[in-house]
């Protein structure tokens, strides 16, 4: 959270962003472990449920991911 309000972020603007973010600045300068990024993400789903940051936003699927979902065949 220091990394995230001290690049300029409000607490409640954390997301898969910023976390992402964190990460390659964690791994430009430390080894971090490789549970890092299910913990991060463990952490926010935690913080959404208590309400103190806000829902995810909504994944918004490139052009090419959408041609290939509409080819994919169910059995």
């Amino acid at each position: 959270m220091d990394w995230h309000v001290g690049s300029g972020h409000d607490p409640q603007e954390l997301s898969e962003v910023h976390v992402d973010r964190f990460l390659e600045h964690l791994f430009k300068h430390w080894s971090p472990d490789t549970g890092d990024r299910s913990a991060l993400r463990r952490l926010l789903s935690a913080l959404r449920q208590e309400g103190l940051i806000p829902a995810a936003l909504p994944v918004e699927r490139t052009e090419h991911e959408q041609i290939v979902d509409a080819f994919v065949f169910v059995e």
